[in-house]
């Protein structure tokens, strides 16, 4: 135990640079209760901030997070822009693929309007991203 809160604090001091891939990982040990008492609300706060970094695997927790309805009010709009810009952002090819599933899963079962949504959602998080490293709010129609 004492060396998993180790852990956790290493892997907060590393998040403090702003890296996303520290910031995935700390997302990671937020939801596997390494150091703490798991915590999945804090898990996502964490993919956030590393998604909004241009971080793949957090983007898709995003996602996945949207869809489900975890920790997040359910959204599959959101959701699939989620994991669409997690297909776009990947550079590693098996993970890309395995998002590019979890996206074509999700918009399976979404109505033609509801995918061209999620498309304009993820452009619009894209540019944002790109641009400012902040997140707009998603506008409610």
């Amino acid at each position: 135990m004492r060396e998993d809160k180790a852990r956790l604090w290493r892997l907060r001091l590393s998040s403090l640079s702003g890296d996303p891939a520290a910031l995935y990982d700390l997302a990671c040990a937020c939801e596997l209760g390494i150091g703490q008492a798991p915590d999945a609300n804090a898990a996502t706060r964490w993919h956030r901030r590393a998604a909004i970094k241009g971080e793949a695997r957090s983007m898709a927790a995003l996602g996945q997070r949207y869809a489900t309805g975890q920790t997040l009010a359910r959204d599959p709009v959101e959701g699939l822009a989620w994991l669409s810009l997690a297909v776009d952002c990947c550079a590693i090819d098996v993970l890309r693929r395995v998002f590019a599933w979890q996206r074509d899963d999700l918009a399976g079962s979404m109505s033609p309007c509801e995918r061209e949504d999620a498309s304009a959602r993820a452009h619009e998080l894209a540019q944002a991203i790109r641009r400012r490293g902040l997140l707009p709010l998603r506008r409610r129609t």
